[in-house]
């Protein structure tokens, strides 16, 4: 049995990436919430950064979300939305 290779462009090895990224996030994003506000054993300074650091891990979460729509639809939302966090996120 032979395999084949299929070979991306740059842009759509780019959009790959921030998907595989955004499910990884995502989820460290989930475990970041959870550990901030679930009644655990943490010290007080752990939960205070694992808070913190859920913003800016939901940020690029849903950066991946965003590529992962994009290929299936794109609509004027997708893109008001996507231009809206990226004004967000550089200031």
């Amino acid at each position: 049995m032979t395999s084949s290779t299929v070979v991306l462009s740059g842009e759509q090895r780019l959009t790959r990436n921030w998907i595989v990224y955004g499910v990884v996030i995502g989820i460290l994003a989930d475990v970041a919430y959870t550990g901030a506000i679930a009644p655990t054993p943490l010290p007080d300074k752990v939960r205070i950064y694992l808070g913190m650091a859920f913003g800016p891990l939901l940020a690029v979460a849903l950066i991946g979300l965003y590529h992962f729509l994009k290929l299936h639809r794109k609509t004027m939302a997708l893109q008001t939305a996507a231009r809206d966090l990226a004004w967000r996120l550089t200031g």
